[in-house]
């Protein structure tokens, strides 16, 4: 019996770092076994054929061996390095932030495919689709927070369940809960809640709602949308927090 398990991996190059003097140890965020670290072995040498492989945005599939507790990869067959990204500074900052996202926070080992393929779907919509980075990230975001458990319910309040028209975010109840139920918890001075106005939930809503292939439909001023992509970004933070 081998002592060394094989697996083949679709993921991203989501980290990394320099592992003794030629190799490096990276973080792949993959399909089949989420987050896992992983070394490429030589990959700093002036002649590594797999350079590639350990920088950023790296899609491929990774074939890999696993002895005790570590992967190493053996063998990288590309699919996309999405280099266009770096075409736009504004874009690749985006673009980043998400890559971040899934490096500090995804548990190692978590399987989420929803996740994986939201990631590579936005990647894509922001690269090839000409899509607004910034409504790319939101979405990213609104299925970030599904993952963590925080998924926003656009129809109903959190607290009262009423029907929903505009919504305002609830560290307490952990989702959107509406005007009446604001004005109750103003009164409470320990508690924490992040305002919307109209147009930002209707924005939230149909970012939601929308496959990331038609993401480059939605139509937002960019000082709009820089505002929602913020809000988003605070109420994330807390929750991570």
């Amino acid at each position: 019996m081998s002592s060394a398990e094989e697996y083949r991996v679709t993921g991203v190059v989501i980290g990394g770092s320099n592992y003794r003097e030629k190799d490096k140890l990276i973080t792949i965020f993959s399909l089949e076994l989420g987050k896992i670290s992983a070394l490429l072995k030589g990959v700093n040498g002036a002649n590594s054929k797999l350079k590639y492989a350990s920088q950023p945005f790296c899609f491929a599939v990774f074939e890999l061996v696993k002895k005790g507790d570590f992967f190493i990869v053996t063998q990288v067959s590309a699919i996309d390095n999405f280099f266009e990204l770096t075409e736009n500074y504004d874009n690749f900052i985006e673009a980043s932030y998400m890559l971040k996202l899934c490096n500090n926070y995804i548990k190692s080992g978590m399987v989420s495919e929803q996740l994986f393929i939201s990631f590579i779907n936005c990647l894509k919509a922001i690269t090839y689709d000409n899509a607004s980075a910034q409504v790319v990230v939101a979405q990213f975001i609104l299925r970030f927070l599904d993952c963590l458990g925080y998924a926003l319910d656009f129809s109903t309040c959190s607290k009262c369940e009423a029907k929903l028209y505009n919504g305002n975010l609830s560290l307490v109840h952990g989702g959107l809960i509406c005007e009446n139920c604001l004005s109750f918890e103003k009164n409470d001075f320990n508690v924490q809640e992040i305002g919307l106005k109209k147009q930002e939930f209707a924005y939230l809503k149909i970012i939601n709602n929308t496959t990331p292939a038609k993401l480059k439909n939605i139509k937002v001023k960019q000082i709009v949308a820089g505002e929602l992509l913020k809000t988003l970004k605070d109420y994330l933070g807390y929750v991570l927090n």
